[in-house]
């Protein structure tokens, strides 16, 4: 049995993930992984940790402070809303090892998250890290689309769009821009060369250089759909993301890291993310094209 901890119940993430592993699933009637359970729950705010445990399980402990995991659990969720917040809740548990899920963004300082997989690879630490929305199936319909138009020679360029909100309490622009920031790196690949940003009241477009296309990305505040479109020498594909499976999905990754040790990302692309929106954010500010290496 796989004791979990979640760290940062301030958000529905924490509410998703207790539910996936600890209840049956409507559809089966069957809990997911019986033998993977979220045991405990901390939060700044006690009242929102609470509410899981009287909303989805009671047999929940409610944890007073993070370190009180330590040697309760043999992994850790951190789904704290801030970015700046997760690398110290995540640091104990990475130190002893543990296999530990980080919500997005991973951190909001790169040099903070290069330090935090440093760590991990030194002590065999295994993590799952960042947006959700990149296991979407549209998204990865979207990048086998590009692979063969890429093989053909066929590939022109892309398109994508997302919500971000510059002025989000929650560590700003970082907060929601991983989403967009992910599903292109997954889309596109990671080689992106460089960003140019330019920022029309609370909305960003990005010019993001690749190799072989310059492709735009729009956060926009107040879109209400998610979309890509991919543009081919033949045709056009346009996606609207659907999100309706991506707890589940990753859920579903972190279960099979516990169980396996498998790694779905590397610990470079796990910190890239980070990377491309501190040189967004430098872009805005300098106004110039930013190298992303």
């Amino acid at each position: 049995m796989f004791r979990v901890g979640i760290i940062g119940t301030e958000n529905s993430h924490a509410m998703a993930f207790t539910h996936f592993f600890n209840l049956p699933q409507a559809d089966t009637g069957e809990v997911p992984f019986p033998d993977i359970r979220i045991v405990g729950v901390y939060g700044k705010d006690p009242a929102t940790a609470q509410k899981i445990i009287d909303e989805v399980d009671n047999t929940l402990f409610l944890a007073e402070k993070e370190s009180d995991f330590i040697g309760k659990v043999d992994a850790m969720m951190i789904t704290s809303r801030k970015g700046s917040e997760h690398a110290a809740a995540a640091r104990p548990f990475i130190e002893l090892g543990l296999p530990v899920f980080i919500d997005k963004p991973f951190t909001s300082d790169y040099a903070e998250a290069v330090e935090l997989v440093e760590l991990a690879k030194k002590t065999g630490s295994k993590i799952l890290a960042g947006s959700s929305v990149k296991l979407a199936p549209d998204v990865v319909t979207l990048k086998r689309i590009v692979a063969n138009l890429r093989a053909a020679g066929e590939f022109l360029s892309a398109s994508f769009n997302y919500p971000a909100d510059f002025e989000s309490i929650y560590d700003g622009f970082f907060f929601y821009s991983p989403h967009l920031v992910e599903m292109a790196l997954a889309v596109l690949g990671e080689g992106v060369k460089s960003v140019q940003a330019f920022r029309a009241e609370n909305d960003v477009l990005v010019v993001a250089k690749y190799s072989d296309a310059y492709t735009s990305w729009h956060f926009t505040k107040g879109a209400q759909q998610y979309s890509a479109v991919v543009y081919g020498a033949g045709r056009n594909y346009m996606r609207e993301i659907d999100l309706s499976l991506v707890y589940e999905l990753e859920c579903t990754k972190f279960a099979n890291l516990l169980k396996y040790g498998t790694m779905p990302q590397t610990y470079e692309q796990i910190t890239l993310p980070v990377r491309v929106i501190e040189c967004i954010i430098e872009s805005l500010d300098t106004g110039k094209p930013v190298a992303i290496r």
